[in-house]
Parts: structure tokens; C-alpha cells; sequence
């Protein structure tokens, strides 16, 4: 039986900064959009012209390989003109500021900026400094330091969905589900597993990891969890 789904959404956000204010109907709409693109990775031919002539300016101020490749990629595949950027080679060993080097690639004419910064807030700082500067300029947070990393996160969400529904994924699904995760190591990538689990989605985790760390999130997490380190 196909499920019954609300009619879809126009999306009316600007930055994806963080998605703990991110509403189920907007989740649901990354994931319907995700699942046209992943239509098009199937093709010979694996381009659209969405971005056509727009510029995407991919800031990294820290060493990172899939997350840049995975951004460089989606823009090319979306056929936007790339502009990235690499500390080590910059007029930041000049002294220039990160808010100078944003306004610069701005002036340039980019209109959608990729950051990654090992320090929490950065990607919020110059998402504010767009928006006063009436820049209209579209800012996405590719990890910043311990704090968030939504397009992980969101990967995540999907691949979840998918599982339950491969051809309609939607957060409804993991509503009352109970879901395992293991933690190793305490990394970026994590932390932000919790943004998910922190959703009124309904689902009950279990985390299996060494004790601090399951404190910790546990009780960032706001939800009904349990938590239980198993050495091996």
C-alpha cells in the first residue's frame, strides 16, 4: 500500500546551519529532493544544470577529504562554478580575517559558501555577516569543530529512512523505532547524530560506547535512550 503523503512544501530557508530547528516537514523535503538526485546518480550522464552559471565557494579551513570532495562534487554535478579556497595559500597568512575572506569570495560572486572550521559557530558568524551585508548569499555548515555537521547528519537520516521505505523516505518512519548505535570515539560526526535522535521523530536509541561518552549524549539527547559500554 503506498503511503498517503502531505503535499510538498516550498523550501524557505536560506543557511543550513544547524537542524535543531529544522521542522519534519522540512527534513521530509531534503529527503524527497535527495531521492530525485539519487535518480540522476544512476544515469550515464550524471549532470543537471540546477546551478548553472552560480557560483559555489567552498571555504574549508581545516583538512578534511570526504566532506570537500563530496561538496566539489554535488556543485559539479549540478554544473555551479566552484571556487574553493585553502587557508594554507590565502591572505589569511597576511593577516586577513575569515569575515574579510567571506566578503572577498562575496564579492567575487559567490552565492552559495560550503564552510568547515574546526572552531564551533564559524559557518553561524559569516551566515550572520551575509545576511547583514544583504548578501543573499546561501551559507551550508560542513562541520564545524565539536558543535554540528547537518549534511552528515542528514546523510544519515536518509540512509534510515531508506531502509524502512527505499522509495518514499520520510521521517514518520522511525517514529516508535528502536535504533542501535555504536560510539567509539568522540568526533564531530557523532555529536551531530544526536541533532537527529533530538528530532520529535520518536525513536529510542541505544547507545553502545565507553561510559563518558554515553553520558554525555545521553543527556544532550532529550529523548529515551539507554546506554552500556561492552569491551570487547
Amino acid at each position: 500500500m503506498t503511503p498517503t503523503l502531505p503535499p510538498p512544501l516550498q523550501w524557505q530557508r536560506r543557511h543550513v546551519l544547524s537542524l535543531q530547528d529544522f521542522t519534519l516537514a522540512e527534513l521530509d523535503i531534503v529527503l524527497q529532493t535527495a531521492l530525485s538526485f539519487q535518480e540522476v546518480l544512476n544515469r550515464r550522464t550524471k549532470k543537471v544544470p540546477t546551478l548553472q552559471a552560480r557560483v559555489v565557494a567552498n571555504l574549508f579551513f581545516e583538512s578534511s577529504t570526504r566532506t570537500r570532495n563530496s561538496f566539489e562534487l554535488a556543485a559539479k554535478r549540478l554544473s555551479a562554478d566552484i571556487l574553493n579556497f585553502s587557508p594554507g595559500t590565502s591572505a589569511l597568512n597576511k593577516g586577513e580575517t575569515i569575515l574579510d575572506t567571506a566578503k572577498t569570495l562575496w564579492a567575487m560572486g559567490a552565492e552559495f559558501m560550503v564552510i568547515r572550521h574546526q572552531q564551533s559557530g564559524v559557518p553561524h558568524t559569516i551566515a550572520a555577516e551575509m545576511d547583514r551585508l544583504g548578501g543573499q548569499v546561501a551559507v551550508l555548515n560542513a562541520g564545524d569543530g565539536l558543535h554540528e555537521h547537518p549534511s552528515q547528519a542528514l546523510l544519515d537520516l536518509f540512509t534510515l529512512c531508506q531502509l524502512y521505505d527505499p522509495r518514499q523516505p520520510r521521517c514518520a518512519l522511525l517514529q516508535g523505532k528502536k535504533l542501535p548505535l555504536l560510539a567509539i570515539f568522540v568526533i564531530p560526526a557523532w555529536r551531530d547524530r544526536t541533532s537527529i535522535a533530538s528530532r520529535p521523530l520518536g525513536p529510542m536509541f541505544t547507545w553502545q560506547g565507553r561510559p563518558p561518552f554515553c553520558r554525555q549524549n545521553l543527556q544532550t539527547m532529550g529523548q529515551p535512550s539507554t546506554g552500556r559500554w561492552n569491551p570487547p
